[in-house]
């Protein structure tokens, strides 16, 4: 996969599919097995029906009914339309009937161990075998905090760590900082039975005062979004969400929609059309207590909003009474996270029977998204622009942001690095690596 998010021949030469439900591959001839052995489509059917079984990939998996081969041509067979599926085949492939310990990849570098040493070293019959960096890459088995102090004396030259999750590090001194994205996504979902949050102009007026930039400078770093759809993707556009009010026009907006201080205390107020009078804004934020970043964010962002005058109350709850909550719709807002697909496929988020949606029914929305699903490359910026526009519209959730990944490594060690989503050393052949 690209730095946007786009499908990249590696194993592969090329695919193709007619209906989006059957692909073809053609799989390269020239590749070998760190053994020697030749790789074959055989082998890569046998890796994907394995990680299909997999806890690591089988949910990205689960709509693959088959992977077999014929005449010499890998097959994937659907269970649905998905025009992205080769945004999910980044999956290891291994020679099929090897061991599970120890397994034969075709990577540039194979696993080694000699002197005392254990390490990846260069693969002389890997493609672009001449313009690896290095012949040998150490590997140190540091953990927790310890990997501050091997970092500051060079044992370690290159770290990974992201501010979203709960084991970050942070780095100091004589350092250069590179970005991974990634679509570990945080968001609030919304209750649309809440009075306040029933009417689609209020929803937008709350979603326009959240300050993104600010919570991902406090609390998670990242990438700031109104949309769940990532900046960095091929076929992103900022003009799939012309609803979002700017800050200079915000305070209009609230008096435009009848969302005001009415009774001077401080605190905004809205008109209930229902009963024909002023309400108080108090909304409940409900977070999940065991996961000290969100519950650092759900504070944030109640800190934030209550300067722009909304009140809310953060709920801190275990993981099972958080469950419950949101299975109950006991919660005006609440906030979460998912790992989306790198295709950007919405349905366990937003979809119908998405096993992340605890907040949305829209089978118009469950329409765009198999829209956008179904849609060809030359199709894809015209669907997208339908589905992400339509929920720039009706805000079924607050989109909040994209987490990333922050890479370390000492001044001037390493140079040409392009790290991808899912993959750190993306086109390590490009690196050069001075370690003087």
């Amino acid at each position: 996969m690209t730095e946007s998010f786009e499908a990249e021949p590696l194993l592969c030469e090329s695919w193709d599919t007619e209906d989006g439900k059957v692909f073809h591959f053609r799989v390269r001839e020239d590749v070998r097995f760190h053994n020697g052995s030749r790789l074959t489509p055989e082998d890569v059917a046998a890796s994907l029906n394995r990680a299909r079984e997999s806890a690591a990939y089988a949910s990205r998996l689960r709509h693959v009914l088959a992977a077999y081969v014929l005449e010499g041509v890998l097959f994937i067979e659907l269970d649905r339309v998905n025009q992205n599926l080769p945004l999910l085949l980044d999956v290891p492939v291994l020679q099929n009937g090897g061991r599970d310990v120890d397994p034969v990849g075709t990577g540039p570098y194979t696993y080694a161990e000699g002197g005392g040493a254990v390490f990846l070293r260069a693969f002389d019959r890997w493609h672009g075998a001449s313009e690896l960096p290095m012949d040998r890459i150490y590997l140190q088995n540091v953990e927790g905090s310890e990997l501050i102090s091997a970092f500051d004396a060079g044992v370690v030259d290159l770290a990974v760590s992201s501010r979203a999750e709960m084991n970050h590090l942070e780095f100091y001194g004589n350092t250069e900082t590179r970005y991974q994205d990634e679509t570990l996504f945080f968001f609030l979902g919304v209750n649309r039975d809440a009075p306040f949050l029933a009417e689609r102009n209020r929803r937008v007026v709350l979603s326009s005062a959240l300050d993104r930039g600010r919570y991902c400078e406090e609390v998670t770093g990242g990438v700031p979004v109104t949309l769940p759809l990532h900046p960095a993707a091929s076929f992103y556009s900022a003009d799939y969400d012309p609803f979002t009010i700017r800050p200079a026009d915000l305070e209009a907006a609230r008096i435009l929609y009848q969302v005001e201080d009415y009774d001077g205390d401080g605190w905004l107020d809205y008109i209930n059309g229902n009963i024909a009078a002023v309400d108080s804004i108090y909304l409940r934020l409900v977070v999940n207590k065991e996961n000290p970043v969100k519950t650092e964010l759900a504070h944030a962002i109640q800190a934030q909003l209550a300067e722009a005058g909304f009140r809310i109350r953060v709920r801190e709850l275990a993981w099972e009474d958080y469950l419950s909550a949101l299975e109950n719709r006991n919660y005006d807002l609440f906030l979460g996270e998912i790992r989306l697909t790198a295709d950007f496929d919405l349905n366990a988020l937003l979809g119908l029977e998405g096993s992340a949606n605890y907040c949305v029914y829209d089978p118009e929305l469950q329409n765009r998204i198999d829209s956008f699903n179904h849609a060809r490359a030359e199709d894809k910026p015209d669907a997208a622009a339908s589905l992400y526009s339509y929920i720039a519209e009706e805000l079924p959730i607050f989109s909040l942001l994209f987490a990333r990944r922050t890479i370390t490594t000492h001044r001037e060690t390493v140079t040409g690095m392009s790290p991808a989503p899912h993959d750190i050393f993306n086109h390590i052949e490009n690196w050069t690596v001075n370690l003087k």
